[in-house]
């Protein structure tokens, strides 16, 4: 396993990708009002995001979501279609971004 890819860096950067995809676009004061299915939503889209890219985030967000969902399974029951919508944009996106090292392995010859 890479684990460069499954730092802590990393693993914010996907969740960052899913709140700019799934927030951008609304009201500050939406965020902070609903914050918990804010969060819970992100950090879900970074766990799927993972998944899909054979990575094991599930020792951290796993208790994240728990977390910011405070438990309630209704909560990540009623936010499942955004996250999966959400993840599968960002997995596409990611898989379509050319891959930096044979530019490097380029620049270096």
């Amino acid at each position: 396993m890479n684990t460069s890819t499954t730092s802590p860096t990393h693993s914010w950067c996907r969740k960052e990708a899913a709140h700019v995809l799934l927030h951008a676009s609304e009201d500050p004061g939406e965020y902070v009002q609903h914050r918990g299915i804010k969060e819970t939503e992100a950090e879900s889209v970074a766990y799927v995001v993972a998944g899909i890219l054979g990575l094991d985030t599930s020792a951290y967000s796993i208790g994240y979501v728990a977390g910011w969902s405070e438990g309630d399974a209704e909560i990540i029951k009623a936010t499942a279609a955004r996250v999966l919508h959400a993840a599968h944009t960002l997995a596409d996106a990611l898989a379509h971004t050319p891959d930096p090292e044979p530019q490097l392995a380029t620049a270096a010859a």
